[in-house]
């Protein structure tokens, strides 16, 4: 199973590709279904792809503040995946205009950090939240997660 939500920008663009769903741990069912993942990242000169975990509840977060972000197209959506390795941070201006600021921190690695940041719009973080909506309904289909109901964009 293969599904991919981006983060685009004119040239640039986050790529999150979730490669395979663990169940690491009954104990609680908020964490219980991780999904591995690879993160690509083309941004500037740099290009670079790294390994990343995220948790059901880390989408269904990021899900729920882009969700919040869109409807009034201002504001800060703060995102970072459980197991550290990306760090986003989406600012909406009120004018359609966005930025995205992040940090890539492959298995925390003192010398493999990368900053970067990208200009986006609201046009780009709607096709964003809808990959990310489809990527959400192709774990359910395999994994119980708890989504938000609401308006699709």
């Amino acid at each position: 199973m293969a599904k991919t939500f981006t983060f685009f920008a004119e040239g640039d663009r986050i790529e999150v590709r979730i490669v395979e769903f663990e169940t690491r741990s009954k104990a609680s069912e908020s964490d219980a279904v991780w999904l591995d993942s690879k993160v690509t990242v083309p941004a500037g000169a740099f290009l670079g792809s790294f390994k990343a975990s995220f948790t059901t509840d880390d989408l269904v977060r990021l899900h729920e503040q882009l969700q919040s972000a869109l409807t009034t197209l201002s504001g800060t959506v703060s995102c970072q995946n459980t197991g550290g390795a990306l760090s986003l941070k989406i600012r909406l201006d009120g004018d359609g205009r966005a930025a995205i600021t992040g940090v890539a921190h492959p298995n925390r690695l003192r010398r493999g950090t990368l900053t970067f940041r990208i200009e986006t719009d609201h046009f780009a973080l709607i096709r964003t939240y809808r990959g990310l909506e489809a990527t959400m309904r192709a774990v359910a289909a395999s994994h119980t997660i708890k989504t938000t109901g609401g308006a699709r964009k």
